[in-house]
């Protein structure tokens, strides 16, 4: 069973900065509006050039395994997140995480797998996520296929669309949050895309979610330590 979400990759709309830039620098507006429209339209271009730069940015500090520099990037829901990981990593039972879907537990029993429970207490969220990519668990792949599509801002929260790179849409589209005048992404719907993705193949098998992730467990860290990380690290 592959557990890595696999969005096809998407090809990007040219942004005309230099156009607008040059535009507004240079004409002598003949009405207040017409020159709020212009600046309207160089400071959207901006922006959405910014939320592009984060992902990109993203991306780059995944393909690097550069945790510092991937924390730096993404929004605060995700940082939340994984709040709630360090919670379930060092108290959940084997039946609390059954409730839960196929990427909680990965990502849970991969913390587990990394960090003992007196380390996992004394970091911070940014601390695990950067953890989580300096040790490559989190799947770069799904990224390096993916660009983003047609951006739209409104206020401090943009949607970033993907398609294929023929420009097929994927009817995926990605949030972006401005944080302190920066802006950061928000990659958590592409992660439960990835969980729907395997939940669903797993019912196509015949398999339950919690059979996809023993058959992982296993895999990945064989029978006895598999059978070591579904207890808590506090347990």
């Amino acid at each position: 069973m592959n557990r890595s979400t696999r969005v096809v990759p998407a090809l990007l709309a040219a942004l005309l900065l230099g156009g607008c830039g040059g535009t507004a620098t240079t004409a002598a507006p003949t009405s207040p509006s017409a020159a709020t429209t212009t600046t309207t339209t160089v400071d959207r271009a901006a922006e959405q050039e910014a939320v592009r730069k984060a992902f990109e940015d993203y991306r780059t500090a995944l393909r690097a395994k550069d945790g510092k520099a991937a924390v730096k990037v993404v929004s605060d829901e995700v940082l939340s997140w994984y709040v709630e990981m360090k919670e379930l990593a060092l108290k959940a039972t084997p039946e609390r995480l059954g409730r839960l879907g196929f990427s909680t537990h990965v990502l849970v029993y991969g913390i587990r797998a990394q960090f003992g429970a007196a380390d996992l207490r004394a970091m911070s969220s940014a601390d695990i996520l950067a953890a989580t990519v300096d040790k490559g668990l989190l799947d770069a792949d799904t990224l390096e296929k993916v660009e983003l599509g047609t951006i739209v801002v409104e206020g401090e929260t943009a949607r970033a669309q993907f398609t294929t790179r023929d420009g097929a849409a994927t009817g995926l589209t990605l949030p972006f949050h401005k944080e302190f005048g920066l802006w950061k992404f928000d990659y958590l719907p592409l992660l439960f895309l990835g969980q729907r993705m395997v939940e669903s193949q797993a019912e196509r098998d015949g398999l339950t979610v919690e059979e996809v992730v023993d058959l992982t467990l296993v895999a990945t860290y064989g029978q006895e330590r598999a059978a070591e990380l579904k207890q808590p690290l506090e347990g």
